[in-house]
């Protein structure tokens, strides 16, 4: 429980961290020596900060996944305990314990300390309730449904008796998940992939509570299991694939809620490019408005040909001479010509005095 709370809180330091970290190292080894890095707040610096945070989120998200999984194959679960495979028969159940017995019985230590007697009975003792629920039909289902978490349960024999206990504890940790939502999407918490979540948490109990009702293994599971020996993996147990798929769905919450904002920041971009065309466009309408008042000042001149060209003279020689006048390069040069001329006529007048 401490590992997956240090694991949920890790979301929300940890991105930042390492995305510094990779961004750094990432123009240490691709920009040139001697050129310099993006500075902080420039559009490139973000893009690649945006980038890096994304892709460190889906790493991390992944490494979530994989944790809680690995989680599952470290507790193990019964049949992995007693090695037998999950259609284990009573008979084969039965004579696979008492094998384990010769092995690990405590009476079979040979000068035993203490904490060796009271390890090997501890071990005994879990191994004979492994046995004990396996081989009662009702006991079992509960365990492939709800976990170990069945054998605390008091006054239940029949299977009707374990999935009521059990709904009565689902219930509320649904209620209480949709209620945060509510919560979080009321104060504004959660904008991002608002529906999404609540469809999310909607389709995770429709899955839990059909796997727990039916009689048999849900459809991905029958579909997984006859890979995992490939994968040197143990078969999955119906309450280990809704622990799984619980942590898979808050953890992918969570990656939600810190990917999308950066996907939103994103926008302002196209934005722009939106904002660019909208005024190339108003700048070709108001080049056409131009040319039309041109055209409408000019109509006076078509039918005569010489005024035409003179205006045409007229005009291009004021607007050479307007571009040359407005020259800061033509303006210095003539005011220099003109400095030197004053500086040459008061020379020369003060020679002839």
């Amino acid at each position: 429980m401490s590992s997956q709370l240090l694991s949920l809180g890790a979301w929300y330091f940890l991105p930042n961290l390492v995305t510094g970290w990779v961004q750094t190292v990432y123009y240490r080894t691709t920009v040139r020596a001697g050129d310099p890095y993006p500075q902080p707040g420039s559009q490139r610096h973000e893009r690649h900060r945006r980038n890096i945070f994304i892709l460190v989120i889906l790493t991390y998200l992944l490494y979530t996944i994989y944790e809680v999984d690995w989680e599952l194959q470290r507790e193990g679960d019964f049949y992995t305990h007693l090695g037998v495979v999950l259609d284990a028969d009573e008979k084969r159940i039965n004579s696979r314990f008492r094998r384990l017995t010769i092995l690990y019985h405590p009476d079979k230590l040979q000068n035993p300390s203490p904490e060796q007697l009271a390890a090997s009975s501890n071990y005994y003792v879990h191994l004979k309730n492994a046995r004990d629920t396996l081989v009662d039909p009702a006991k079992r289902y509960a365990y492939e449904r709800f976990g170990p978490s069945m054998l605390e349960w008091k006054n239940c024999i029949t299977k009707l008796d374990y999935i009521t206990v059990g709904l009565k504890q689902l219930v509320p940790y649904y209620l209480l998940s949709a209620l945060t939502l509510t919560v979080m999407s009321f104060m504004r918490y959660n904008e991002y992939g608002r529906y999404w979540q609540f469809f999310s948490i909607a389709a995770l109990l429709i899955f839990e509570a059909h796997t727990i009702s039916r009689p048999t293994f849900p459809l991905p599971l029958r579909l997984l299991n006859p890979l995992t020996p490939l994968l040197n993996h143990a078969p999955y147990l119906p309450y280990q694939a809704i622990a799984l798929a619980r942590r898979i769905a808050l953890s992918v919450f969570i990656a939600v809620s810190q990917i999308a904002p950066q996907l939103r920041r994103a926008a302002p971009v196209a934005d722009t490019q939106q904002s660019l065309s909208g005024l190339y466009a108003l700048a070709n309408e108001l080049d056409g408005d131009a040319a039309r008042l041109l055209r409408l000042e000019t109509v006076p001149f078509l039918d005569d040909e010489e005024l035409e060209a003179r205006l045409k003279r007229q005009t291009k020689a004021w607007l050479v001479q307007n571009e040359i006048r407005n020259d800061k390069g033509v303006d210095q040069a003539i005011r220099a010509v003109l400095a030197r001329r004053m500086e040459a006529e008061m020379e020369g007048s003060g020679t002839t005095e």
